[in-house]
């Protein structure tokens, strides 16, 4: 499964679906700003802060391939 938490329930989603064995999205089309507020410079500082939530949840981080393979995607 996976989860898609909108707005400022994003970053509560993605933490209950890395303790849970879920995968999480993200995306600034979902929700602009960071844990704390501050708006994100892009998706790229929301995957840097989901992988530090996936290792402290010791949860392998999939890779750009891994998940096009998961996906179903070209």
């Amino acid at each position: 499964f996976s989860v898609c938490g909108v707005g400022p329930h994003q970053q509560k989603a993605a933490l209950i679906s890395a303790i849970s064995g879920g995968h999480i999205r993200i995306g600034l089309e979902d929700n602009v700003k960071m844990p704390g507020g501050d708006l994100a410079k892009g998706s790229w500082e929301q995957a840097i802060w989901v992988r530090e939530i996936a290792k402290i949840a010791e949860r392998p981080i999939a890779t750009a391939g891994e998940a096009r393979e998961m996906l179903d995607l070209k």
